[in-house]
């Protein structure tokens, strides 16, 4: 039965062929001449995407594993994203904890998460005269 046509939903044509990857959806675009270059490009935060993916081919892999993992697996309930969290106030104890490590010049800032090159507090403590 051919499908009527409804002007309120757009005519998008059915992929052909199985589902992609990220990874492989955009592999063309690393066909470019531009290549990756330490000196040059390392602190390049300006990058495109296709030179990012020439640059870091591998960029997507750990995403791709982890969604064909996830359906194998039946996809993601609302259980396993349930961490406990309260949405509400999250920020502001947040600030609050970082505030605390502040007063107390504890590290807020660590190489591995922020990729300074040691431990650092932050900020600078004003108080009334």
């Amino acid at each position: 039965m051919e499908q009527q046509y409804d002007r309120n939903r757009p005519h998008r044509p059915k992929p052909k062929g199985p589902p992609i990857s990220h990874s492989q959806s955009h592999a063309w675009q690393t066909q470019r001449e531009w290549t990756y270059e330490y000196p040059r490009d390392a602190r390049n935060y300006g990058l495109d995407e296709a030179q990012c993916l020439s640059a870091f081919p591998d960029l997507y892999k750990e995403v791709d594993r982890a969604v064909a993992w996830w359906k194998e697996k039946g996809g993601i309930t609302e259980r396993e994203l349930d961490v406990g969290w309260r949405g509400d106030a999250i920020e502001a104890e947040c600030f609050a904890y970082l505030a605390v490590r502040a007063l107390r010049t504890l590290p807020l800032s660590f190489p591995m998460t922020t990729g300074v090159r040691v431990p650092i507090t932050g900020g600078l403590i004003a108080k009334p005269s």
